[in-house]
C-alpha cells in the first residue's frame, strides 16, 4: 500500500508527465512536476495581487540528496528546476493564463511602476507551426494585475497556447495546456562556448522544457523555445564538469 509523500509524488508525476522511460526520464519528470507546483501557485498568486499580498514558501534548501522534495535548492548548493520557476513568478512583470467558465484569460501582474509600452503577443502552438491570435501594444498600471485578453475558442488536442510580453523593460512568457502534460524526450540543437560561458539553444519546432545539468549556477533554466528561436544562456561553473543539454515536448 502507497501511503509516503514520495509515493504520492512519483504517481501524481507519472499520471500527469507521461509513462517513464528510463531511470533518467522519471529524474526529469519529478523534477519538472515541483517546477509545474511552483509556476502555477505562483502564478495563481500573482492573479490575485492584492486579494492575496504575500506568501511563505517551503523550504528554500535541502538537507539530504533528494530528486524532488520540498526544497528550490539541492543539497550541493544548486539551484533544481523549480528555482527557476520562483525566479521567473518573482519578475516585477508576469503572465498568466487561466481557463474560467470555459473562457481563457491572459492576465499581467506588474509589482513595480507603470508599464507605457510593451507588446503582447498570444499565440497557438503545435510542433512547428505557430498560428498568431494577437499582437498588440499594452500599457499596465503600477502595482495591479490586470485582463489583458479574454479569448472565446476550443484548443484543439496537441496545441499549447502560448503568451508573450516584451518591451519596456519586461519580458515573461507563459503557457496553457488542456489536460495532462505528457511530454517525451526530443533533440535539441546547441552550442556551448566554455570560453564565454554561454550556451545557446535553437529550434525549428517547440520545445517545452530545455534542462541544463551540471555543477554549475546558470542564468535560466527549464525555459521553453518557440520554433525558430534562438535563446542565450549564461553560466558560471562550480568545478571542471560537462554540461549535459535535454529536452522535452509534447
Amino acid at each position: 500500500k502507497k501511503t509516503s509523500i514520495w509515493d504520492f509524488t512519483v504517481d501524481f508525476a507519472y499520471s500527469m508527465l507521461g509513462d517513464f522511460t528510463s531511470s533518467k526520464d522519471k529524474f526529469f519528470k519529478l523534477k519538472y512536476l515541483q517546477y509545474e507546483w511552483v509556476r502555477l501557485s505562483l502564478e495563481q498568486l500573482r492573479r490575485e495581487m492584492w486579494f492575496t499580498s504575500g506568501n511563505i514558501f517551503w523550504m528554500l534548501n535541502d538537507c539530504w540528496p533528494a530528486s524532488s522534495g520540498w526544497a528550490s535548492i539541492d543539497y550541493y548548493n544548486r539551484p533544481k528546476d523549480a528555482y527557476y520557476a520562483f525566479k521567473r513568478c518573482s519578475k516585477n512583470v508576469v503572465l498568466a493564463l487561466d481557463n474560467e467558465n470555459d473562457k481563457y484569460l491572459l492576465y499581467a501582474s506588474n509589482m513595480h511602476n507603470a508599464i507605457d509600452n510593451a507588446e503582447v503577443t498570444i499565440s497557438i502552438i503545435k510542433g512547428s507551426e505557430v498560428k498568431v491570435i494577437e499582437k498588440k501594444k499594452v500599457s499596465l498600471p503600477a502595482e495591479q494585475t490586470v485582463v489583458l485578453k479574454e479569448m472565446d475558442f476550443v484548443l484543439e488536442k496537441g496545441e499549447v497556447l502560448v503568451a508573450e510580453i516584451s518591451g519596456d523593460g519586461v519580458n515573461d512568457r507563459t503557457f496553457y495546456r488542456l489536460g495532462k502534460l505528457e511530454m517525451t524526450e526530443t533533440p535539441v540543437n546547441y552550442v556551448i562556448d566554455k570560453d564565454n560561458n554561454t550556451i545557446t539553444v535553437t529550434s525549428e519546432s517547440y520545445i517545452h522544457a530545455v534542462e541544463f545539468e551540471g555543477d554549475a549556477l546558470f542564468e535560466d533554466n527549464c525555459f521553453s523555445v518557440m520554433p525558430g528561436e534562438t535563446k542565450t544562456v549564461k553560466y558560471e561553473t562550480l568545478s571542471d564538469t560537462e554540461i549535459e543539454v535535454v529536452a522535452y515536448t509534447f
